[in-house]
C-alpha cells in the first residue's frame, strides 16, 4: 500500500498532531490514517493559532503531493474534503470559532498540474 510509506514521510518531517498526555513524559504524535485510497491527515498546532494550523496543513498537502508525483498520482479535488477547527477563550470555557473569525483556503494540484 503506497499511503503508509507517504504517511510515515509526513511523521518523519514532523507533521502532525501533537499530544501531550496526562501520564509524566508520555508523548503522542498522529499523522493520519489509511485504508485502500481514504488517507486521512490530521494537523495541528499546540498554540492556539489556527494561521499556524493551517500554513502547517497547506505544507503537509505540498509534501503530499511531491510524494505522490513519485507514483504518478495526485490529489482528486473532487474526492477532497478538509475542515478548520479553532477555538477561543469565552471568560470561562473554551468556544468554536465561526468561519468568519477563522477563514482559511488550501491549495491543491490535480492530476493535470491545475
Amino acid at each position: 500500500m503506497v499511503s503508509t510509506p507517504l504517511l510515515n514521510v509526513l511523521c518523519s518531517k514532523g507533521f502532525g498532531c501533537e499530544f501531550v498526555m496526562p501520564q509524566p513524559n508520555v508523548f503522542a504524535h498522529f499523522v493520519g490514517y489509511a485504508f485502500v485510497d481514504d488517507i486521512n491527515i490530521i494537523q495541528s498546532s499546540l498554540k492556539n493559532d489556527y494561521l499556524e494550523a493551517l500554513a502547517w496543513l497547506q505544507q503537509t498537502i505540498d509534501t503530499w503531493e511531491n510524494n505522490l508525483k513519485a507514483t504518478y498520482s495526485a490529489i482528486a479535488p473532487d474526492k477532497t474534503v478538509w475542515w478548520l477547527f479553532s477555538f477561543k477563550w469565552q471568560g470561562n470555557h473554551w468556544q468554536y470559532m465561526s468561519i468568519q473569525d477563522a477563514p482559511g483556503e488550501l491549495y491543491i494540484i490535480d492530476v493535470n498540474g491545475v
